[in-house]
């Protein structure tokens, strides 16, 4: 399994990839469990999460600190508030993450983490907005795989 952490210009959030599936469809900003489902219900004409996203999304809420989770199909983003360090939250993060998603006898890398600037986000939703509006299936997110 692999675990990588990415910050954003944002301070308050980090960005954490792994290579195991986490949710079909995009969930964002959700400030607790029940606002997932509410959301996810609005996506997917009145279907729940999975129970795997909702475990993981409850232990995260559960972590000081932490105020509102996003998912992807392999990113979840993690924002927190002002007053907490990420020096304390992160080891959490992954921990929990290791811990919805490990096999037994399966190792973990952690990657190098990495810095994305504005500019780097701002290249990359253009390059997804490209993506969305076209035929064209896969388009290369400035290394990220």
């Amino acid at each position: 399994m692999k675990i990588k952490v990415e910050e954003v210009p944002n301070e308050a959030i980090l960005y954490f990839h792994v290579d195991k599936k986490i949710s079909p469809e995009l969930v964002v900003d959700a400030d607790s469990v029940e606002s997932i489902k509410e959301e996810w219900g609005i996506m997917d004409e009145g279907k729940q999460p999975s129970e795997t996203l909702i475990a993981l999304a409850t232990a995260l809420f559960t972590i000081p600190g932490v105020t509102s989770l996003g998912f992807d199909k392999y990113e979840i983003v993690v924002e927190k508030a002002e007053v907490f360090e990420w020096e304390d939250i992160e080891p959490k993060v992954v921990e929990i993450i290791k811990a919805q998603f490990l096999k037994e006898g399966e190792a973990v890398k952690e990657m190098p983490r990495t810095i994305c600037t504005e500019a780097d986000r701002a290249i990359n939703e253009q390059q997804i907005n490209r993506m969305n509006n076209s035929d064209i299936g896969y388009i290369g997110r400035g290394g990220m795989e």
